[in-house]
């Protein structure tokens, strides 16, 4: 949409924020796209380069090709920085050459931040800008020590040194990439890991981290009690737990004779519990997923599709998106009007956000499902499962991604984009317009039910 501002044509901010991400997704798939970044004489063409230029900025982690065989180290540090655009944003990663600068931040820069973030009103915005960025270096840091000191178990210092770096991006990103192939097998994720809780520790923490969402992040360092945190933060963290309680339950229940056969009560516990946390947009998997029951991926489908928290490095439509539609269907199966929580009334234009994101996610999901079957000959729920995976910015797969042709791989990009970006531009800044109503219609009535 354009706006018009002193007889000038300008962007808004939320086109602005799409397009920041279309030309950052262009910009790493011609880069891919160099020899340099190819290992060896590979076939590299632009299709797969694109798939996974969008998949790291998109924060996703699906792939067409093994990640840690296919690419150079010049490609996979490509990929890094996609996956650290992508996870901050590029309008809080454009902030950083202003802070550096000290320029000073417009009104034209706070209203793309505000747009980008998803927050409701200017103030603060350049501190919450500041924090995040704070934040996010200093917990994957954290996180690539941790990581550096654990993986010097299998490998040399260097080596230990750099998958550290990577992979702790990659998780506190929600991303997914891994370069383990190049160790074990192509396509390899975390399950040669999956008998090292410390591993899988470490990643499912920065995985979670990342997830909660950065609002949530900075209340929980400014108040650091759950009775003083703001009505927002203890929505996303009760919905959090119970998601990754019920999931691991679930997982472990249904797998326990399955994939985790043969592994001890501790350490499948420790799966079921990541793979209950990896779904919410990671990526990540310490089993494989195609040997899965059924059951089990409907289970991660439903996970998939919720995603993580709002202003968070994950998709989905969210946590608090079906928090409050919970809650309102709860308020009015008890015959109240209004939605509550916390001794908090939570406003109706809220839930008609929520139902709005919800209801678009679910027909761009549909829709995406229905095309995918036209042009793929495979098995619908394996091809459920990876639109889910894609839309939600997930990463998980059955398997068949490589084996896909040109046009998935097609709709697979547009899901992918449209899950990180579109319920919170589409939806959300279109619902934010002002609107102009000179006058209202009679009431009318419609049977529900």
């Amino acid at each position: 949409m354009l706006v018009k501002n002193n007889g000038v044509w300008k962007l808004s901010p939320a086109k602005l924020v799409v397009l920041g991400f279309a030309a950052v997704i262009f910009v790493g798939s011609v880069l891919l796209t160099l020899p340099a970044a190819v290992a060896g004489a590979r076939d590299n063409s632009y299709v797969d380069a694109l798939f996974t230029a969008t998949s790291a900025v998109c924060v996703t982690g699906l792939v067409v090709v093994d990640t840690g065989t296919f690419y150079s180290r010049f490609g996979q540090v490509i990929i890094l920085l996609l996956i650290q655009v992508g996870g901050l944003g590029i309008v809080t990663v454009a902030s950083i050459y202003a802070f550096l600068l000290r320029k000073r931040i417009g009104l034209r820069e706070r209203l793309v931040m505000k747009e980008a973030l998803n927050v409701e009103s200017l103030g603060g915005i350049v501190r919450l800008v500041r924090a995040i960025l704070l934040m996010t270096f200093l917990i994957e840091g954290v996180g690539a020590l941790l990581l550096t000191l654990t993986l010097w178990n299998y490998f040399g210092f260097g080596k230990a040194l750099y998958y550290g770096v990577f992979h702790a991006v990659s998780a506190f990103c929600n991303a997914g990439f891994d370069l383990f192939g190049r160790e074990f097998y192509q396509y390899c994720s975390l399950i040669p890991f999956r008998h090292d809780w410390r591993v899988l520790g470490i990643i499912g923490s920065m995985i979670l981290l990342g997830g909660l969402g950065f609002p949530v992040l900075v209340d929980l360092r400014r108040q650091r009690r759950f009775k003083t945190l703001s009505l927002h933060s203890k929505v996303v963290l009760i919905t959090t737990g119970l998601l990754i309680i019920l999931g691991c339950f679930l997982f472990w229940g249904i797998e326990r004779d399955g994939v985790l056969q043969g592994t001890g009560v501790f350490k499948s516990m420790v799966n079921s519990l990541f793979m209950s946390i990896t779904p919410r947009t990671a990526g990540y998997t310490s089993v494989d997923v195609a040997k899965l029951e059924p059951s089990t991926l409907l289970v991660l489908t439903v996970l998939m599709f919720i995603g993580a928290s709002p202003v968070s490095t994950g998709g989905g439509i969210k946590t608090a998106t079906m928090a409050v539609l919970v809650m309102a269907v709860y308020s009015r199966l008890r015959g109240r009007f209004d939605t509550e929580a916390f001794g908090r009334r939570i406003d109706s234009e809220i839930v008609y956000r929520a139902l709005t994101v919800a209801v678009l996610s679910a027909l761009l999901v549909g829709i995406g499902i229905i095309v995918l079957s036209l042009v793929c000959q495979v098995d619908i729920m394996k091809l459920i499962f990876e639109a889910v995976s894609a839309f939600g910015t997930v990463g998980l797969s059955t398997g068949i991604t490589p084996q896909l042709n040109t046009g998935s791989k097609v709709i697979l990009i547009v899901l992918m984009f449209a899950g990180r970006l579109g319920p919170l531009t589409l939806a959300f800044s279109l619902l934010q317009q002002e609107r102009k109503e000179t006058a209202r219609y009679p009431r009318g009535n419609v049977i529900i039910g």
